[in-house]
C-alpha cells in the first residue's frame, strides 16, 4: 500500500509539472510556479522535476522575448522579478537575467537612435535564446530605421547651420519619430521652441512615438484646447538664460509651496523622482510626512510619462495589493504607506502628465500642503474639476509651465499680474512671486 501510495504520488506530481510547463507557455506564470512546488512537495526533484522545471524557465523566456518583441519594453524585467521570488524552487535564471539586461538596454539604445548597438544586442540575445524567432524580426526593423536615420540627421544638421528655425522643429520631429529619446534631435527642437517662442505640451504622448503637439506658449485651456499667445507676446524668448529664483537663492529648487487664497496649500515637487519618508531631520526626503514611516520609505518615479510606485525599505501596498515590486499607478487608485498613512493618486487632466497627490488620512507633509503636485510641464489652476487646482471663483484658467533648464513661467489668457506687474507670459518667474489675475490669487515660493 505504500509503495502504491508512493507511485501515485510520483504520477501526481509529474502531472503537476507538466501542467506547470503549459501554464508557463500560456503566460499564467504565478500558476506555473505553484503547480512547481507542489509537484516538488509530492515526488521532490527528480530528474524530470528539474527537466520540467528548466522548461518552464525557458517557455518564460520565449514569451517574455516576444513581448518585448511587440512592444512590452518591461516583460523580460518583471518576468525575471516573478522567477526570482520563488527562491524556494531554485530555478537556475542566468540565461533568462542576461537576456533581459541586454534587450532593455537595446531598448534604451533605439530610443536614442543607436540602433546598429541595439542590433548587436539583438545578436548577443539569439545566441542565448536560438528559438527566439521573433528577434530577426526586431534586428531587421532596427536595421531599417538606422538607415532611415542617416538622412533625417543630415537635414536637422542642414537646417540647424542655416538657423531655419522652422525647418530644425519640422526636421527634430521627423527625428524623433523614429528614435523618440534621439539627444541631437531633443537639443535641437528645443532651440527651435525658443528661437520661435514656442512652448510643448508634450505630456500624455504614448510610448515609442513623438506625438508632441507645439502650441505657442502653451496656452491650453480646460478642455485642451490651444489658445493662441497673447497678442503683445514677442516673437521670441530671449530672457531663456535668466535665473528661476531671485540672487542670492538657491537655484533651480526641487520643492514649492503654492499657496492658493481661498482654496488651500500645495506641494509643488519638481523631480521626476519623489522619495516619501518621516518629517525628521536626519531623514533627505522630497515629501516628509509626520508618520512612522521608514526613512526612505517609498518612492514614486515618473517614466515615460507614467507615473511607478516603488517601496524601498517599507511596507506599501497598492490598490488592496502588498507591493514587493514598483506598480504601474492609475488615476484614483489609493495608496497605503505603512500601517495608516493613506494617498490617493489623481491625473486630473488627459492631456497634462502633472499629477496630484491626495492625502487622505490625518497625516500632515512638512511644510503642511492639502495636496502635493508631481509637477511634470504643465499645472493647471482653474475652474474645471479637471484642473490640478481648482479655483472656483476662476474666470480662465493659469497655467505654471516648468521649463527646459528648470525654468518656471506662468500665462493665461486673461490678463495678470506678476508682484503688482502686469506680466509678459514670455519672461520666467522670480520667487517667490504673488500672482494675481482670472479670478485667482496665489503665492508661489521655494519650501
Amino acid at each position: 500500500a505504500c509503495g502504491a501510495g508512493t507511485r501515485l504520488a510520483a504520477v501526481v506530481a509529474e502531472q503537476l509539472a507538466r501542467r506547470a510547463l503549459q501554464r508557463a507557455a500560456d503566460g499564467a506564470l504565478p500558476l506555473a510556479l505553484d503547480d512547481l512546488r507542489h509537484a516538488q512537495a509530492l515526488g521532490g526533484r527528480t530528474p524530470l522535476w528539474q527537466q520540467l522545471a528548466r522548461a518552464v524557465v525557458e517557455a518564460t523566456l520565449q514569451r517574455a522575448i516576444r513581448a518585448w518583441t511587440e512592444g512590452n519594453a518591461q516583460a523580460p524585467q518583471e518576468a525575471l522579478a516573478t522567477l526570482a521570488q520563488a527562491r524556494d524552487l531554485e530555478l537556475k535564471l542566468t540565461e533568462l537575467a542576461e537576456v533581459a539586461r541586454r534587450l532593455e538596454l537595446a531598448h534604451g539604445l533605439a530610443r536614442r537612435g543607436k540602433f546598429l548597438e541595439a542590433r548587436r544586442q539583438l545578436a548577443a540575445v539569439q545566441v542565448i535564446a536560438p528559438h527566439a524567432l521573433s528577434l530577426a524580426e526586431a534586428a531587421q526593423r532596427y536595421q531599417q530605421q538606422a538607415e532611415s536615420l542617416a538622412p533625417l540627421v543630415e537635414q536637422l544638421r542642414s537646417a540647424l547651420a542655416a538657423e531655419e528655425w522652422s525647418a530644425v522643429l519640422e526636421s527634430s520631429q521627423a527625428l524623433l519619430a523614429v528614435a523618440a529619446e534621439h539627444p541631437t534631435a531633443l537639443a535641437a527642437r528645443q532651440r527651435a521652441w525658443a528661437a520661435l517662442g514656442i512652448c510643448s505640451q508634450a505630456e500624455g504622448h504614448e510610448e515609442g512615438t513623438a506625438a508632441w503637439v507645439p502650441h505657442r506658449r502653451d496656452v491650453l485651456d480646460a478642455h485642451g484646447a490651444a489658445e493662441p499667445p497673447p497678442g503683445n507676446a514677442p516673437s521670441s524668448d530671449r530672457s531663456f538664460q535668466q535665473p528661476l529664483v531671485r540672487p542670492g537663492s538657491l537655484s533651480r529648487p526641487t520643492r514649492l509651496v503654492l499657496w492658493v487664497d481661498g482654496v488651500g496649500s500645495y506641494l509643488m515637487l519638481l523631480s521626476d523622482q519623489v522619495t516619501i519618508g518621516p518629517a525628521s531631520f536626519r531623514a533627505s526626503v522630497d515629501l516628509p510626512m509626520q508618520a512612522d514611516l521608514s526613512r526612505r520609505h517609498a518612492r514614486i518615479v515618473r517614466r515615460d510619462e507614467e507615473y511607478w510606485l516603488e517601496p524601498i525599505r517599507g511596507r506599501v501596498c497598492y490598490a488592496g495589493d502588498l507591493l514587493t515590486e514598483p506598480r504601474l499607478l492609475a488615476d484614483g487608485q489609493e495608496l497605503l504607506l505603512g500601517d495608516r498613512v493613506r494617498l490617493r493618486f489623481r491625473r486630473p487632466h488627459p492631456l497634462s502628465c502633472t499629477a496630484r497627490l491626495e492625502r487622505l488620512s490625518s497625516h500632515r507633509t512638512v511644510p503642511l500642503a492639502d495636496a502635493m503636485l508631481l509637477m511634470a510641464h504643465t499645472c493647471i489652476l482653474g475652474s474645471d474639476g479637471r484642473s490640478h487646482v481648482v479655483c472656483p471663483e476662476s474666470t480662465a484658467p493659469i497655467y505654471i509651465t516648468h521649463e527646459n533648464r528648470g525654468f518656471l513661467k506662468c500665462h493665461s489668457k486673461e490678463r495678470i499680474e506678476v508682484d503688482g506687474q502686469t506680466w509678459d507670459a514670455s519672461l520666467p518667474l522670480r520667487l517667490p512671486a504673488r500672482v494675481t489675475g482670472a479670478g485667482i490669487s496665489f503665492l508661489l515660493e521655494q519650501a
